[in-house]
């Protein structure tokens, strides 16, 4: 074979190569992170083995298992989503559980106040959340664009704001006696369920669905995806050919901050049909470690959501049966995370290399 077609070749296995790097590299995180953790259990006496067993069957051993997964895996994925468009456009969006619980107070205030059918207040409350997690965002969208704030430590300092709202609503204006919650939303505003067989299902998931549909007819379709992926891929290169990477930045965050709201929304018209301290279990933060997981990519991403809402549940599992802090669990978020940033650290400097 000629030295011609040895480049032809080595070429045309290039993308495959690419391909499988990136299918085989995240599965190399989790179980990398997991045997990390498992020494780690190991050292403080332990059995891990066990502990993993428990937490599998916890997450998706049984329909109600599965049932509390996929209801997790809705605001997970729904953050997820918004993380990966800011990304993929070149900025950093750590405010997720920021934006969660502003749409959470927005829709519950709106249900608790409105007495009206559903199909008047379920509108209502999906407006009333998605504006209140974009008004969010467009805090350090705003202070992005026109001051070059670093957006990493603006959106996690802002995380705290609408958390400590969200307490001042409970324990003020919309106090359920000592409760630590608000008053229920009317009826009208609760979202449904279906029961198929053993499994309990909420329409939150037609939402995941139809948004994870809807960001990959953005990012392949539209001329909007187009600009997001050129910006993320060289924001210099993008600004030369006439793309307004300011203007882009800005609408993705507030896109960003949009999903966020939808998934507080939620999960107060779903789960809790009311504003309850500590709604969140730590959603924002798993979903930017699951988009990151998911390689950015929407199927992916909802994937990886899933996994970690599984991870969620059989923590608990593992608390109760195996007697294992389910605390373990952000450990194990966290570890994956450093491998993910450290392979992609790693990556790029070959590059530079080669």
């Amino acid at each position: 074979m000629t030295t011609g077609q040895l480049t032809v070749a080595s070429t045309a296995l290039a993308p495959r190569s690419a391909t499988l790097r990136s299918v085989l590299f995240p599965f190399f995180c989790v179980v990398a992170a997991l045997t990390v953790n498992g020494i780690l259990l190991l050292v403080l006496g332990a059995d891990p083995i066990f502990a993993y067993k428990t937490m599998v069957l916890g997450g998706l051993g049984s329909a109600q298992a599965l049932s509390d997964t996929l209801a997790k895996t809705v605001p997970i994925a729904l953050i997820a989503f918004g993380v990966m468009l800011t990304f993929r456009c070149g900025v950093w969006n750590i405010g997720g559980e920021g934006q969660f619980y502003s749409g959470a107070i927005a829709a519950a205030i709106c249900g608790i106040l409105l007495d009206l059918p559903p199909i008047a207040l379920l509108p209502l409350e999906i407006v009333a959340g998605i504006l209140a997690g974009a008004l969010t965002a467009y805090v350090p969208a705003v202070l992005k664009a026109r001051f070059h704030a670093n957006e990493i430590l603006v959106t996690l300092m802002l995380n705290y704001i609408p958390l400590y709202l969200a307490l001042y609503v409970i324990q003020g204006p919309f106090s359920n006696g000592l409760a630590a919650k608000t008053l229920d939303i009317h009826s009208g505003g609760e979202l449904p369920w279906l029961i198929l067989g053993q499994l309990r299902l909420h329409a939150g998931l037609l939402f995941v669905l139809a948004c994870a549909a809807a960001v990959g007819v953005l990012m392949q379709r539209t001329t909007f995806g187009y600009k997001i992926r050129a910006i993320g891929s060289n924001p210099h290169a993008a600004r030369a050919v006439g793309i307004d990477v300011v203007r882009t930045q800005f609408w993705t965050f507030i896109l960003a901050g949009g999903f966020g709201g939808l998934a507080g929304m939620i999960q107060v018209a779903a789960i809790h049909h009311n504003l309850l301290e500590g709604i969140s279990a730590g959603f924002g933060f798993t979903a930017i470690v699951a988009a990151l997981l998911g390689r950015l990519q929407p199927l992916a991403v909802l994937l990886a959501s899933f996994a970690f809402a599984a991870l969620l549940v059989g923590g608990d599992s593992m608390q109760r049966v195996a007697k294992i802090e389910n605390s373990t669990v952000f450990v194990i978020e966290g570890l994956i995370l450093l491998f993910l940033l450290a392979g992609r650290i790693i990556g790029r400097e070959q590059t530079q290399i080669g």
